[in-house]
């Protein structure tokens, strides 16, 4: 059996993960001949954008929770069906809403190349042993950076070989294209897994919430109010629903007490809006506000993308997230303030130099965002942490359609181009803000190949020792198997020494068990009985105990009023499960400010890799990793 990827794969999983990008960027061209065509206004093809990105927010996780319960071949096929048939209705429509049903197709179709493409990754990795085969994701990158480069120069050129159909028509030899390397190429056997059950009814809330939210964005009038209220109804049933599932459509677990997150995605969406408002505006103006072809006009598009491209190469491997963000939103600032001096005579190199700013910016934001998340996100909801990524993606672009149709709707086309930049300045001016006050966040975070740091004395002042969940019913918590990669008799021993040492500095240590409200009161005090090897320690007046009733200990008022009483800045973090209560009481620990030392060997989990995904990746983003015997030799 060969131990190398399959190069076979690469060709359908490239074409399918490009199909999404390459329709994004040749309507932008597309949008002023459509209109013409049809006799519409710009705030009815705005409506072509924003219904591929309805239709892909939807989608996107559907599709990806389908794939990985059925294998992608099966789905990836349908997928590339969908492409085809919305080519056909394009090329023959003699009705406009007909070409926005088009999209609404093209986006569902589209959704499944890239989940397809991962999930197929993640296969291979496992049966070659290469668990981050980083060649192949690198190649999808810049696969999808390529035909963002080309695809409003060849819509042009489409255009002016046959009209606007054609930028439509193409699906239709890619879609046969990709179905036939899919057909013979994918796996036809797909090792079952436990089917998850579509939560259909959050689809239904979440489907009614955005459609009506976004029918009221493109038409922003009181007659319309009654939408914008279904869509605040909507989303209190939606997120209801997603709160009480086991398995929801999507998690917003992910969202909770993790506000650096939050602001990450509040940041993808400006970036999102600002980018997409740029494409499809300032294509838009190029051809009826300046004058150009849409030849002309897709060949001014290039610098933006090209851009993108050579920062993303240079600014890549940098790890100072904070410089990359910041930078990113003054130079998107900038960019947008020149959009604001552009009229109907500006020259072609002044132009240029302003689609090269959005590039910059764009390339800058991208890694940043993408990067801070990974580091940001719990990882046992990466998955659904990315996810979200999209998501609030997809809102920006259907935000950007939105601002799009109202404003280039108007008589003045550099007038209204005008206004619409000015929107973007406010939302600029915003993301600049919050990734200031967000700053020592983004500062901390420094990659995920720190390796163990020393420690210093001075790390003592003002510390204290928190342990969490060494109680009796940790024992059978790991089950027959027990904890890994250290066994739950080798944490309590080295917390037993941890607690003794703290002691005897005359440092405070501080204990933490859990309440399950699920037990009767003999259950719950078997349960969270102390290890009698640190019950020996509680007679010492420096030994604190406080229960928590959530993962994190910090969600504790009366942890958190000791503390501060205390003046402890620094905690150094031991117990059980690294995944769950370590993590969970890191994280929050870290967002309160507190300095963290966490020793990697006086804690386990379920297994090891659980254990070593934190402790590699995400633990040295905010605190300093040690070890037990590195603590007790300063002590």
């Amino acid at each position: 059996m060969s131990t190398t990827f399959n190069k076979k794969l690469i060709f359908p999983m490239v074409l399918g993960s490009v199909l999404n990008p390459i329709n994004s960027s040749m309507i932008a061209v597309a949008l002023v001949p459509i209109a013409v065509a049809f006799g519409v206004g710009s705030s009815e093809t705005a409506w072509l954008v924003s219904a591929l990105y309805f239709a892909t927010a939807i989608g996107q996780p559907v599709v990806g929770k389908l794939i990985d319960s059925y294998g992608p071949r099966k789905l990836f096929l349908i997928g590339t069906v969908l492409v085809g048939v919305a080519g056909v209705i394009a090329l023959f429509t003699p009705v406009f809403w007909l070409l926005v049903v088009a999209r609404i197709i093209l986006g569902l179709g589209t959704t499944a190349g890239y989940p397809a493409a991962m999930f197929l990754i993640k296969s291979e990795g496992k049966r070659t042993g290469e668990d981050n085969p980083a060649w192949i994701l690198t190649l999808l990158v810049i696969s999808s950076q390529t035909v963002a480069v080309i695809g409003p120069t060849l819509g042009g050129f489409l255009i002016h070989l046959g009209g606007f159909r054609l930028v439509f028509s193409i699906n239709i030899p890619l879609a046969v294209i990709a179905f036939l390397a899919g057909y013979f190429v994918l796996p036809k056997e797909h090792t079952k897994t436990q089917v998850s059950k579509m939560d259909w009814v959050g689809v239904l809330y979440f489907s009614i919430a955005t459609f009506s939210l976004l029918f009221f964005l493109m038409n922003p009038h009181i007659t319309y109010i009654s939408f914008l209220v279904l869509t605040i109804i909507a989303g209190f049933l939606f997120v209801r629903r997603e709160n009480a599932m086991k398995d929801p459509f999507i998690n917003l677990d992910v969202l909770r007490g993790n506000r650096p997150l939050i602001r990450t995605y509040i940041r993808i969406l400006l970036a999102a809006t600002v980018q997409y408002s740029f494409m499809y505006g300032f294509a838009q103006w190029l051809e009826i506000g300046r004058g150009l072809s849409e030849v002309s006009a897709g060949m001014l598009m290039m610098p933006t993308f090209i851009s993108s491209i050579i920062i993303s190469a240079l600014a890549g491997r940098s790890s100072k997230y904070f410089i990359k963000t910041f930078v990113g939103g003054i130079v998107q600032f900038l960019s947008i303030s020149l959009l604001l001096l552009t009229t109907n005579t500006s020259s072609i190199i002044y132009l240029i130099i302003v689609a090269a700013g959005f590039g910059i910016t764009t390339g800058l934001l991208n890694l940043a965002n993408q990067n801070v998340l990974y580091f940001q996100a719990d990882p046992k909801t990466i998955g659904a942490s990315s996810g979200l990524l999209r998501t609030f993606s997809y809102f920006g672009a259907m935000l950007a359609g939105a601002s799009s149709g109202a404003f280039m709707n108007h008589q003045n086309p550099t007038f209204g181009f005008h206004q619409m930049a000015f929107l973007n300045l406010c939302l600029a001016l915003i993301f600049i803000g919050i990734t200031w006050y967000d700053r020592h966040n983004l500062q901390k975070l420094k990659g995920s190949n720190k390796k163990m740091t020393d420690l210093t004395k001075k790390q003592f002042d003002n510390a204290a020792l928190v342990v969490i969940d060494l109680q009796a019913g940790i024992f059978n918590y790991g089950g027959p198997e027990g904890l890994s990669p250290y066994s739950i008799e080798e944490v309590v021993k080295r917390n037993e020494a941890l607690g003794k040492a703290f002691l005897k500095q005359n440092l405070p240590v501080v204990l933490i068990t859990v309440s399950r409200s699920q037990f009767s009161k003999e259950e719950e005090v078997a349960f969270t009985a102390l290890v009698p090897e640190l019950e020996a320690l509680t007679g010492d007046d420096k030994v604190e105990q406080f229960t928590k009733y959530e993962p994190s200990a910090m969600s504790s008022d009366a942890l958190r009023k000791w503390l501060a009483a205390e003046g402890i800045q620094t905690i150094f973090l031991t117990g059980v499960i690294t995944s769950l209560g370590v993590a969970k009481t890191a994280i929050d620990a870290h967002e309160a400010g507190f300095n963290l030392v966490i020793a990697a060997d006086a804690m386990s989990s379920r297994t090891k890799e659980d254990h070593d995904e934190y402790v590699e990746k995400h633990f040295p983003n905010y605190a300093t990793l040690t070890t037990t015997n590195e603590i007790l030799n300063l002590l």
